[in-house]
């Protein structure tokens, strides 16, 4: 399978793996990052099941790790320039 993604998308997901490198000494890849990511949204418990587009569900998402107070260097990295 493969996921089509916007410029930007790939932008922040490598700036965000060389972050983490740097941080940490981790070696992770972009499909790494994405795939931690959607198991760590799906895995959350959100119900989305009445989102109505994919900006919607990004708002759902982004609202529920805000009130979770949740401030994750990756969550902040793909907030940012939204």
């Amino acid at each position: 399978m493969s996921v089509v993604l916007m410029d930007r998308q790939i932008v922040r997901l490598d700036r965000l793996v060389s972050e983490i490198h740097r941080a940490t000494g981790a070696i992770l890849t972009r499909a790494g990052v994405i795939r931690a990511l959607v198991d760590g949204v799906v895995g959350n418990g959100l119900d989305v099941t009445s989102v109505s587009s994919e900006f919607d569900l990004r708002d759902r998402v982004a609202s529920r790790f805000k009130r979770r107070g949740i401030k994750a260097a990756a969550f902040r990295h793909l907030q940012r320039e939204s």
